[in-house]
Formats: C-alpha cells, sequence, structure tokens
C-alpha cells in the first residue's frame, strides 16, 4: 500500500527545486506562517491549495506566472481536470492570491493581483447556492441510507469505515456544519456525560459554542473509532495511514475530504442530485421543527445568533416541499 503523506510533508520532501521557482517560495511561506502560530488546520489548507498548483505548473519561476495564466488556465484545471466545483475551484484561487500576495511584498513579482477571479466566482456561486440552499433535505429513508451505509458495508470496521461513520452520524445527530467539524479534537468528547463540545477559539461567535448531548450509539461508535487510533494527532477527524486496522499516523482532514466522504456515500446509496454537508444541517434544522421544539432552543443547539432569523428560511423550505408532496 503505498503511505500518502500530509501537503506539508508533501513540500518538505521536496529536495529538487528550483532558487527562484515556486516550490522554494511555498516552503519559506509554510515556515514563516508555522513561525507566526498560523494553526495546523489553516497551514494544511494552504499547503494543500498550493500542492494543486505544482501538480498543474510544476516548480515554474514566480515571474512567470500571469493572471491569464491563473484565471483561465489554472481555473481550467481545476474545474476540468480536478473535477472541483466552481465555489472549491475560487477557493483554491484564493489560497494561492495569499502566496502571490506575500511574493510581491517582497518585490518577487508584479502582477495586478485585483484582477484575478477568484471573489467575484465566489460572489457568483454563492448568490446561486443561497437559492436552493435551504430547500435541500434528506427525506427519513435518505437519511438512514447514508447514516448506516458504511456500517452496512464490507469496510465496516476499517479504520476508513469507521472514520467515515463518525463523520455521517455526527453530521446527522448534531447539524454541526464541516467547518466545525474540523474544529474538533479529541477532548471534544465527554463520554462521561454524554455530549460534544463544539468550541470556537474566536471569541467574536460565543453563541455558536454549545455542548449537544449524543446519542448512546454514537458515543459507541466514537469509542470504537479512538480504540483504533494509535497515533499522536489531536484532531478527532483525520486522514490517515493505517497498518493492522489501527490508524499509526494521521493528519486533519480537510473540509473538501468530508465533502468527498458525503458525496461518494450519497452515490453508493443511490442518491443522484448534490449532497453536501449542508444538507444534513438543513435535515436537522427540520427534525427538531417537526419536533415542536422551541425557537430559542432550536437557535441554541444549531449555535445561531439568538436574533436570528435563519432557521425561518428552513421551516419556510420544509413546508414549500411538503406542500408540493416532494417530502
Amino acid at each position: 500500500m503505498i503511505k500518502q503523506t500530509s501537503p506539508i510533508t508533501f513540500f518538505s520532501n521536496l529536495t529538487d527545486y528550483l532558487p527562484d521557482g515556486v516550490v522554494s517560495f511555498i516552503k519559506k511561506y509554510l515556515k514563516n506562517a508555522g513561525d507566526n502560530k498560523v494553526n495546523q488546520r489553516t497551514l494544511n489548507n494552504y499547503a494543500n491549495g498550493f500542492k494543486k498548483f505544482y501538480e498543474f505548473a510544476g516548480d515554474i519561476k514566480l515571474d512567470e506566472i500571469t493572471i491569464d495564466y491563473l484565471n483561465n488556465q489554472y481555473v481550467k484545471y481545476l474545474l476540468d481536470e480536478k473535477k472541483l466545483s466552481p465555489y472549491t475551484a475560487a477557493l483554491n484561487l484564493q489560497i494561492l492570491r495569499y502566496l502571490l500576495e506575500s511574493a510581491d511584498e517582497e518585490g518577487l513579482i508584479n502582477l495586478r493581483l485585483s484582477q484575478l477571479i477568484d471573489k467575484k466566482m465566489i460572489n457568483v456561486d454563492l448568490k446561486q447556492h443561497r437559492t436552493v440552499y435551504h430547500k435541500n433535505f434528506l427525506d427519513d429513508e435518505e437519511l438512514d441510507k447514508m447514516v448506516n451505509y458504511w456500517s452496512e458495508s464490507e469496510e465496516s470496521f476499517t479504520p476508513r469505515g469507521l472514520r467515515n461513520q463518525v463523520i455521517l452520524k455526527l453530521l446527522a445527530d448534531t447539524g454541526m456544519t464541516a467547518h466545525e467539524m474540523t474544529l474538533l479534537n479529541r477532548d471534544n468528547i465527554n463520554f462521561k456525560e454524554g455530549k460534544i463540545n463544539i468550541y470556537y477559539k474566536d471569541n467574536k461567535y460565543p453563541y455558536k459554542n454549545r455542548e449537544i448531548t449524543l446519542k448512546t450509539d454514537t458515543l459507541i461508535l466514537l469509542k470504537r473509532y479512538l480504540d483504533i487510533r494509535a497515533d499522536h494527532c489531536q484532531c478527532l477527524i483525520v486522514a490517515f495511514n493505517a497498518e493492522n486496522s489501527f490508524i499509526v499516523y494521521a493528519w486533519p482532514l480537510t473540509e473538501r475530504s468530508i465533502q468527498r466522504v458525503i458525496k461518494s456515500t450519497a452515490k453508493s446509496v443511490g442518491i443522484t442530485r448534490s449532497i453536501p454537508p449542508s444538507v444534513f444541517r438543513n435535515t436537522k434544522f427540520v427534525d427538531l421543527y417537526r419536533r415542536e421544539l422551541r425557537k430559542d432552543d432550536i437557535k441554541k443547539m444549531m449555535g445561531q445568533y439568538p436574533t436570528s432569523t435563519q432557521h425561518m428560511r428552513y421551516v419556510k423550505g420544509y413546508d414549500e416541499q411538503k406542500k408540493a408532496n416532494k417530502i
């Protein structure tokens, strides 16, 4: 089995590179970011975006990079060959923008970075996304198929199968976002009280910090998953290398990788429409609404601002589909 390495390790292991090439500057950028206490997840996301550019352009010289090259050829590569959504492609271009802004500050390039189309792509995609976001739910049968797929598969007791079961169970039980899932560490699980703690370090969003009671079967699954973790990574949801059914080396799983797990699971159970992680959150909102919980309790459980009216969009979307007999 070929061992995978994290994107950061990938660049650390590169030894044959040009002194004025992009690889040399990427290595320097990642080192400086690490020295400035940028957290591991963010570093890993940066390195993952840089790796995609390296796979496309190789060790291109910095002064050979042009805006046209990025906006046309690189974006086309991300969309057509890497099969990324326009939004994800724009995020990868945005990560590259950070690198190039640093190179520009050092006088290594002279690009009009204001002409990069990453922000335009994100704004267009978000506008389209918001028109359907609150109307996409899983019905009871679809949710059951998604959540139980890996436990009923041949991989149910493998590291990959257990991790994927944890991903789907947590999304379904809590309604957390994929981003929140990447924030979780092992110690966010309180087995004694049967709760999971979702915690944002940024005090700007105190209402997003919350404790959620987990179902007994979810706690049992989490215990089984952590029992096979022989690695030293503190993140709860990880990418990994495994030996003899144990995870021996791990690094943080990205939001994009969580999306891939959900996409492949949906395809495997015969769901043909797009199922991003947010669909589980939408479905949880609908579940709480159907159970007639108080609005304030729903907001608290879902980490919404106390005066937010966002939950009404989910309710409206659900009621519209219900009237149309679609759910």
